[in-house]
């Protein structure tokens, strides 16, 4: 097991925040000397083919904003700053991800070890700056599901997902994936399946499944997983083995050290895993802030 110890600064104030084409008629066919062309019937005008529709309007800007995505308020803050140096951090880890039968190197699932510390706001931000910076899009994709989840902060609460695609193997997961107003940044809700709002959840092989059938559909994306925190279920452990790396959220002066000690021995499946520090005070003169960065909440 690789663990990496990844600084970060991340969300130290939130809490702060509260033409067309139209078809024409031909001319009809016999003498050359024949009478021109007239122009089609208004029916024949009603025939021209209707421009395609988007499958899902995309998800605002601003509600991206709203659900904690601080980083893309458009200044450069410390937010923004912080969430780069985290994304590059894990485009270099994904080089050395060692392939394996089931491990999908492209999957990162960002978790924590208990609640409120601090993970979906990471998840959310990160994907961000992936799809922005990282040369490649990003998905996004909520498996917790809980109240205040990513699914229901962005209005998706009664939208099919991630639990129907590992319920249903014939669903499409590139027909289930919101685009959103940031380019390359797509979102997949968790979903309503019967095994999505019960307590028993889709089994770790079905999620194992459909995580590789959601990858293989979008090739060319990196998998940011918002993942249910380690000490409070098993769903995070039990696909350990399929990511290619984790990233687990620690809340500075919060978590216990035997309360990381004891995540990161339930996640030792996953070859490689990275603490991210969040909420640290940021006082001393090496931080992004000293150099006049926007603070958040400012």
């Amino acid at each position: 097991m690789s663990v990496q110890s990844q600084r970060s600064l991340a969300e130290r104030a939130v809490e702060a925040l509260g033409g067309v084409g139209v078809l024409r008629g031909a001319a009809p066919a016999g003498d050359a000397a024949a009478a021109p062309p007239r122009k089609a019937p208004p029916a024949a005008e009603a025939a021209r083919p209707a421009e395609p529709q988007p499958a899902h309007p995309p998800i605002p800007r601003d509600a991206l904003i709203a659900a904690g995505g601080l980083s893309l308020q458009g200044t450069r803050t410390r937010c923004a700053e912080e969430m780069a140096v985290i994304q590059q951090q894990v485009l270099r880890a994904l080089k050395d991800v060692a392939p394996g039968p089931e491990r999908c190197a492209r999957v990162v699932l960002v978790t924590s070890a208990r609640p409120a510390e601090g993970k979906t706001f990471t998840s959310l931000n990160l994907a961000a700056a992936i799809a922005r910076h990282g040369g490649m899009g990003a998905l996004l994709v909520d498996d917790d599901g809980k109240r205040g989840s990513l699914t229901s902060l962005l209005g998706c609460a009664e939208a099919q997902g991630l639990h129907d695609i590992a319920a249903d193997p014939a669903l499409d997961p590139a027909s289930l994936a919101r685009p959103t107003e940031v380019a390359r940044l797509r979102f997949l809700p968790f979903g309503v399946a019967p095994t999505a709002m019960s307590a028993s959840r889709a089994s770790p092989k079905a999620l194992a499944d459909a995580f590789h059938r959601i990858a293989a559909a979008f090739p060319d994306d990196l998998l940011i997983v918002d993942a249910p925190p380690v000490l409070a279920t098993s769903d995070a452990s039990a696909t350990a083995a399929l990511a290619g790396q984790i990233l687990i959220v620690v809340r500075a002066e919060a978590t216990q050290r035997s309360e990381v000690e004891a995540a990161l021995d339930m996640l030792d499946a996953c070859p490689t895993l990275q603490l991210v520090l969040n909420r640290a005070s940021a006082s001393t003169p090496d931080s992004f802030g000293a150099y006049g960065y926007e603070a958040y909440g400012s």
